[in-house]
């Protein structure tokens, strides 16, 4: 059955700001309502010849795309297995908001993504068209608020990469030639996330069933709007990405031009102290000459 997709919620959201931010000051306060980050990834699957078309990736080789949410101690928080590896990201992601029981968010919290998903209401994306990778602390640093903003949200963001790449490292069967059936193939893909986090450490908040997700709807976001009201949506969003970026780049530069005041400040005064003390009539001291005449060397000091 290869419409077959699962998904598992193995922990709530946690409405807290993750320590992870709170306790570095290049992240917080600017991303203290970020619960975490979400991309996709790419798993062997082997299909039948006849629907190998739909599995094929932009890599040439049949997938499936994995939809996973995690939190900044390397954890899974949702994941969605099952789709086609030609499917694009953001339809992945509009199913995962679509499903009884599947991926909510807590009110005016929100993940980090890529531009792939596009920024909506509880997901925050980098500027579009705006240099991503870059090094805050080098000559090459960012030029101004949405190349600082991106630089940070990178930073974070890469948090999904690193546990992908976990993931596949602790789990080499991710990497092999399947020979199960496709509904097999993605319980597989589930059961290792779940694997994964009791090795980065049991938490009692983990559910290993899907049945006891039993979260309250009233709090949390429900993707029902009109395209008028996504657009809004969108608007708002863009909107909080701003003041977000903004307020951290003032913070940097303030930060920077005290660095720079600082150092000149330093080196004003240090070039301001004289290091000759004015006294013509110091001599330099020769303890290794024996034949100093023995009125000249009672004037001078010890040598030890």
């Amino acid at each position: 059955m290869f419409g077959y997709k699962g998904r598992l919620v193995i922990r709530l959201p946690d409405e807290s700001t993750p320590s992870e931010i709170t306790n570095n000051p290049r992240f917080y306060p600017y991303f203290k309502d970020c619960i975490g980050a979400l991309d996709g990834t790419h798993i062997r699957a082997s299909i039948p010849l006849s629907t190998q078309g739909r599995f094929r990736s932009r890599k040439g080789g049949t997938t499936q795309n994995v939809l996973a949410a995690i939190t900044f101690d390397l954890k899974f928080s949702y994941v969605l297995a099952g789709w086609e590896g030609s499917a694009h990201d953001s339809r992945i992601l509009s199913d995962a908001l679509s499903r009884p029981g599947g991926l909510r968010i807590p009110e005016g919290k929100y993940y980090l993504a890529d531009t792939g998903y596009g920024i909506q209401n509880g997901y925050i994306t980098p500027y579009r068209g705006v240099r991503y990778h870059l090094k805050e602390f080098s000559a090459e640093g960012p030029e101004n608020a949405k190349e600082l903003f991106n630089l940070r949200h990178s930073s974070l963001r890469i948090t999904v990469e690193r546990v992908f790449g976990i993931l596949k490292k602790q789990f080499r069967v991710l990497d092999s030639e399947p020979f199960w059936n496709f509904q097999t193939q993605v319980d597989i893909v589930l059961a290792c996330c779940i694997f994964h986090n009791h090795l980065m450490g049991v938490d009692p908040s983990d559910l290993l069933n899907q049945g006891l997700y039993e979260a309250s709807e009233s709090d949390l976001i429900i993707p029902t709007l009109t395209e008028r009201e996504e657009r809004q949506e969108v608007r708002e969003w863009s909107a909080k990405r701003d003041e977000i970026a903004l307020t951290m780049w003032i913070d940097y530069t303030a930060r920077n031009i005290s660095k720079d005041m600082a150092t000149k400040s330093f080196a004003r005064t240090f070039a301001d102290i004289d290091l000759d003390d004015g006294n013509e009539d110091s001599m330099p001291v020769d303890c290794d000459n024996e034949e100093a005449e023995e009125g000249v060397m009672n004037q001078r000091p010890k040598c030890f």
